[in-house]
Parts: C-alpha cells; structure tokens; sequence
C-alpha cells in the first residue's frame, strides 16, 4: 500500500492540489482585508469561486481570486472524471456498519469498466484519492463526548 502511494504521490500532483483544496491544507497566498483573509488562511470549500457551492455569489463581494491559489488552476480531464467516480463509489461502493468501510475493490473495478478507463494508473489514482480522503475525514471525526460514551439507550 505504501508503495502505491508513494507512486501516486509522484504521478499525481494536480491531483494531490485539488485534495488539499478539498481537505483545508491548501492556504491563500495572499492578504485580501475585503474577506478578511489573510496569507495562513485555508481555503475552505465553497471559498474558491470554482467550487460548486460557491459563497461569493450570494455575497456583495467579489470572490477573492487574487490572492487564491485556485486562480488558473484545473484538473485534468481524466483527474476530474475520477474525483466524479469516487464521489459516486464514496456513496454506493462502501460497507457501512459501525463506521464507514473502505471502498469494495469490485466496485471500483465495475466504475472504471463501466467509464473504460480501467488502467494501473487510473486504479492508482483514485485509490491514492480514497486513501488522502479517508484519511482526512477519520482525523476530522468528532469525537464521542463524555456525556454519550458508555451509555445505553
């Protein structure tokens, strides 16, 4: 698995943008006292005028693209394609139980079949996506208070 990751790692690199963009580790390059940004401020989802649920459009204000670091920035074809696939397989392709399972290997294999892009390297890929993500949301899981843990219902 290492292995894997550090080929994705070097192959990957719009890609891995995007997941910090999406994961709060990509930061403005800039200050912009209009939105009250500074240079250590994440970009958050929604900040970025490229996001689908974009805040500036019900703002007064223009989104920030000067000191953005989204600014210019696009994802490959197949790079966009395969975050559409594993937001698909992030909603069918999982076992949940107690807590959310890994994405089922027959079911990454049936998406890439079904979009004929079922490569080593498309694999790679969106396994390198499923792992920074899945990584990200278990170090971001609330944890249980005190006051539920232990409890029976």
């Amino acid at each position: 698995m290492e292995q894997i990751h550090r080929i994705n790692r070097r192959r990957a690199g719009k890609l891995e943008f995007w997941i910090k963009s999406q994961t709060g580790k990509l930061f403005f390059k800039g200050t912009s006292e209009a939105h009250n940004i500074t240079e250590d401020t994440p970009v958050l989802v929604g900040w970025c005028c490229q996001d689908e649920t974009e805040i500036w459009s019900e703002e007064e204000t223009a989104p920030p693209c000067a000191v953005c670091p989204r600014n210019g920035f696009e994802l490959s074809l197949l790079n966009q394609r395969l975050v559409r696939i594993w937001r698909l397989l992030d909603l069918t392709g999982r076992d949940r139980f107690m807590d959310e399972g890994v994405l089922r290997e027959e079911a990454i294999d049936c998406a890439l079949e079904r979009y004929r892009i079922n490569t080593s390297e498309t694999y790679e890929r969106l396994l390198f996506l499923e792992v920074e993500m899945m990584e990200h949301r278990r170090k971001n899981k609330p944890k249980p208070s005190k006051s539920t843990k232990g409890k029976k219902k």
